[in-house]
């Protein structure tokens, strides 16, 4: 099986052009799941979604182990080998959102067992709601930290703008 070293890159004496690469841990290739990038055609190149570049590219992979590593390499001769890092699982989701890995993300940012299931709908009509990617990764991000769930603070959220909005008069 082969194993891949992950780096990361130290600031030599506060200089960050000058820096020393540090082996911070290795994963097996063989073991984990790779995640392609996309890329879209330009006319005349693929380019690569995550650098919007034709010579740099990455690539993404879930150890057995459940860390993500960013894997970045390019094309251009004098670049030198690929170069992986760990990466924490906000940046893995925004990766897999950029390169429309949609089952991965079912997968590994599955929603709270609470919210899925016969149990969540039992004796409730569901309603589907819109929210930009990036305000629904904070929203799960804030709302994991905190213990409690996504669908837990809107449906407050919504009690409480419902609350105000009896003691407003009415307009129109």
């Amino acid at each position: 099986m082969a194993r891949i070293n992950v780096c990361t890159y130290d600031s030599l004496d506060g200089d960050d052009a000058r820096y020393a690469l540090r082996v911070v841990g290795w994963f097996e290739v063989d073991t984990a799941t790779h995640y392609p990038e996309a890329t879209r055609w330009d006319g005349s190149n693929h380019i690569s979604r995550a650098t919007g570049s034709q010579w740099s590219h990455q690539g993404l992979y879930r150890t057995r182990g459940g860390r993500w590593v960013l894997e970045s390499w390019s094309q251009w001769a004098s670049a030198g080998p690929a170069s992986y890092v760990f990466i924490d699982a906000d940046a893995a989701l925004h990766w897999l959102r950029l390169h429309e890995h949609t089952e991965a993300i079912s997968v590994h940012f599955a929603p709270d067992p609470e919210e899925s299931g016969a149990a969540a709908t039992a004796g409730a009509d569901l309603r589907n709601v819109r929210v930009k990617d990036d305000l629904w990764d904070a929203a799960l991000v804030a709302t994991r930290a905190r213990g409690t769930t996504v669908s837990a603070v809107v449906r407050d959220a919504l009690r409480e703008y419902l609350r105000t909005a009896r003691e407003l008069p009415r307009t129109g």
